[in-house]
């Protein structure tokens, strides 16, 4: 045996190739087309409506979805054919190949007449046929799956990346307009950073042209940079060539011609640049901040290690040379700088440029914690910065609050699976209460909103209440919280163990700094929430969002022992300790707005449950009560003390406080319409206002209950009562009314008894003695809820409202 035995593949690619034709006319045909371009293999432009011919767009563009699908059928069609062409055009190079070497072999061995080294020859290269064959079947099972899955996105896809879809795989982006279809390579970014650096630095008009009214080439990195975004929102990954793309255009433009590259260099070429427009360096430096973020994801596949060297350089806070140029503007630095300000510089320059990034772009969480580890390190060693440096550091600590896992590490020192995070070796010192101390205590010029993004995002992620805590509470099984959910918790969490320690809050509640008011009065070493009000008002958010949580009476005045802060584990909750609690509150309190928007949720959630215990007919439940009292009492314990804490005078001190309470009282009733309660709701609303501004300003006398520190004068829940009552009950309403008609307001089932006694038109009659001698008619009626009096249930209700506030 001396020839090659292999298997003849039977495909005909003279007939593959017939078949490739006869979709390229049928595309050419749907797309309206036919007899102009082939719109598969070379595209006419790169929208859908450029594919379509003139004569039937409108009627295209009307039917997108069915035009789209027949047009994407035809280039799946093309595309596997053109696959199964080339992989048997590479089987029979392959064969002629073997031939080719096993015929050199022979000969060479033709002198030899031992049959047994011959017929080893010729085994060899019949085993390099059979494993071409092997392969030409794998590659075959991958495109029969590929065709039995149709033109799905990856199916496309894979086909592009292949080569299969002409010289321009973007064809199946421009007809779906869906992301998953889009693809980039290496070529296409090569290009892209020519036409860049030759309009940047050369001034080449063809460049200049090409980016200007080409929108194709920055729209390849906007689309990848959206496709980026899908990734991050959907749990997936971009793919190796659309990191190589990015990559690429980042490195390569690191080296635009000096001897040290630096991408920052580049930069402050764009800036520089005499050849373009302000509105072409405005796109390249979005394009180019976008992609540098979603670059340094490494969750979609991402990481630092793929960004320029200079930039990772001055993100990790490490001593470079000053980029560009630039004269340093910090008044603290001079003429002779030295390495350290040097890279504050730079830093500021890597600011600037990610300031040009969309709001809704974010970067991966390494980046983001350097570049919030590097800041907080620049003002430590700053001191007072000038304005413009202030406003570059806001536009960072914005650009890296995007990433909440980057903000939970700066909050709790741990990523989010528990791990310590290590920062880079400039920042080890660096501990979250440190962190936190030179954030919160520096006056900024947005009043603390960038630095607010470190928090925000607790808020927005907590789960609701009853996904939180089990109905059960001595049940084991735990609701399962999302990831996101428990992060929220945990940084809760270890905030509120911050306040518990005393140097954290001697920090951010005496910042050093002042605050002047419109009026001219001026305080003095401020407390972090008067300094930076944003940051008060995103606190009050959580607070808000995790009332149940600071309204639990557990561990109150000592009950059941000292409550740890913690999160736990096995039950899947937080536990905030209540001195924790009551000084995370005393931060919120600094700023009159925050104060007003915590304390009116307080009142509204009051109202929320005084209303289902004078209307459910299911059981009493004083819970509400229990929570109600504690978050009154906290929220308004941490109020005085915040009051104390300012110095100009008493006068103005009393004056915070009662601005607080007042704005309550004035904006409750539109709080409570707004959100489209009922008239009864309201009514609760406006009154719980009014008492609970109460509570300091009149001490407990008899017609308060007998509860430690008081609460509520008597006649007041007492006049819910009949409210509530007479609400439920037409009969018990008619009786009232013809007791005292000017009580009741309104006709029919509209009638009601406002909760203010103000409101009620009695003339020549005590209004306390009309309120005697409705309740007198109602107190030994049965509750709502017929489970005793009318009466037991307003004392008990009272008793245990009023023993949660007394805890505080």
């Amino acid at each position: 045996m001396s020839s090659l035995s292999y298997i003849e593949c039977e495909i005909d690619r003279g007939v593959v190739a017939a078949a490739k034709r006869t979709f390229e006319e049928l595309h050419a045909t749907i797309s309206g087309r036919a007899g102009e371009h082939n719109t598969i293999t070379q595209p006419v432009g790169f929208e859908f409506s450029d594919l379509i011919g003139s004569a039937i767009r409108a009627k295209a563009e009307e039917n997108f979805s069915a035009w789209s699908s027949s047009m994407m059928a035809c280039q799946h069609a093309f595309g596997v054919l053109h696959k199964v062409g080339e992989d048997v055009k590479w089987y029979e190079e392959e064969i002629e190949d073997i031939k080719a070497r096993l015929a050199t072999a022979l000969s060479n061995a033709s002198d030899s007449e031992n049959i047994t080294v011959v017929n080893g020859i010729v085994e060899t290269y019949n085993q390099e046929a059979d494993k071409a064959w092997r392969d030409l079947e794998e590659k075959f099972d991958v495109t029969e799956s590929n065709l039995k899955g149709g033109p799905t996105p990856e199916n496309i896809r894979e086909l592009a990346e292949g080569g299969h879809l002409g010289e321009y795989g973007q064809i199946g982006y421009y007809t779906t307009k869906d992301l998953d279809y889009f693809y980039v390579d290496e070529a296409q970014a090569e290009t892209i950073i020519i036409h860049i650096k030759n309009a940047v630095i050369d001034g080449h008009g063809g460049s200049i042209e090409a980016l200007e009214d080409n929108s194709e080439y920055l729209a390849l990195i906007n689309n990848v940079v959206a496709r980026a975004q899908e990734a991050q929102q959907n749990g997936g990954e971009l793919s190796e060539g659309e990191i190589d793309f990015l990559e690429k255009i980042l490195g390569d433009l690191s080296d635009p011609g000096a001897d040290d590259p630096s991408f920052l260099d580049f930069v402050d070429e764009i800036d520089s640049s005499e050849h373009i427009s302000d509105s072409l360096k405005r796109e390249l430096k979005n394009s180019l901040s976008n992609s540098m973020l979603v670059l340094s994801d490494e969750g979609i596949g991402g990481g630092v290690e793929f960004l320029p060297e200079d930039v990772r350089e001055v993100a990790f806070g490490n001593n470079v040379q000053p980029v560009g140029g630039a004269e340093d503007d910090n008044p603290d630095n001079n003429a002779t700088q030295n390495p350290d300000s040097l890279w504050k510089n730079s830093f500021i320059e890597l600011s600037d440029f990610l300031d040009n990034s969309n709001v809704d772009v974010s970067g991966g969480t390494d980046f983001s914690v350097a570049l919030l580890a590097s800041s907080s390190l620049l003002l430590d060693q700053s001191g007072v910065i000038s304005p413009q440096w202030n406003e570059s550091l806001q536009a960072t600590i914005d650009v890296a609050t995007r990433n909440p896992e980057a903000s939970n590490v700066m909050i709790t020192g741990e990523d989010f699976d528990g791990n310590k995070f290590d920062h880079h070796e400039n920042h080890q010192s660096y501990s979250p209460e440190r962190f936190l101390e030179i954030m919160y205590s520096h006056e900024w010029e947005d009043g603390g909103e960038a630095v607010s993004g470190l928090t925000d995002w607790i808020s927005e992620d907590a789960a609701s209440p009853e996904d939180r805590v089990p109905i059960d509470e001595t049940s084991e099984i735990r609701p399962d919280l999302s990831p996101e959910e428990e992060r929220s918790a945990r940084a809760l969490a270890a905030l509120v163990e911050m306040m518990e320690n005393e140097s954290f809050r001697d920090s951010v509640f005496s910042t050093g700094a002042e605050v002047t008011e419109e009026d001219g009065a001026t305080w003095r070493d401020v407390a972090a929430g008067h300094l930076n009000p944003n940051i008060a008002d995103s606190w009050a958010d959580i607070f808000i969002s995790y009332m149940d949580v600071f309204g639990n009476t557990e561990g109150l005045g000592n009950a059941g022992g000292n409550l740890e802060t913690r999160w736990d584990e096995d039950q899947n909750r937080v536990y905030l300790n209540p001195e924790g609690r009551k000084y995370f509150m005393e931060l919120v309190m600094g700023d009159e707005g925050s104060a007003q928007k915590a304390y009116s949720e307080v009142v509204y959630y009051g109202t929320q449950e005084m209303e289902n215990f004078a209307l459910a007919g299911d059981g009493r439940d004083y819970e509400g009560a229990d929570r109600y009292g504690s978050l009154l009492g906290l929220v308004d314990s941490a109020l005085e003390s915040e009051n104390s804490r300012r110095t100009e005078d008493d006068k103005k001190a009393v004056e915070h406080a009662n601005n607080v309470r007042n704005a309550v009282v004035d904006t409750m009733g539109g709080f409570a319409g707004d959100r489209g309660a009922s008239g009864l709701f309201v009514e609760i609303a406006k009154f719980l206002a009014k008492e609970s501004i109460k509570i300091q300003d009149n001490p407990p006398d008899s017609n308060r209950v007998e509860s430690h520190g008081g609460w509520m004068p008597e006649e007041n829940m007492k006049v819910l009562a009949v409210s509530a009552l007479a609400a439920g009950d037409s009969d018990v309403m008619d009786a009232l009314e013809e007791l005292h008609p000017g009580a009741v307001k309104g006709e029919g089932d509209d009638r009601y008894i406002p909760l203010d006694q103000n409101e009620w038109d009695i003339n020549g009659e005590y209004k306390s003695s009309a309120l005697v001698n409705m309740y007198d008619h109602v107190d030994e009626l049965p509750w709502v809820d017929g489970g005793g009096t009318t009466k037991s249930a307003i004392d008990n209700y009272l008793g245990a409202l009023g023993m949660a506030w007394s805890k505080w």
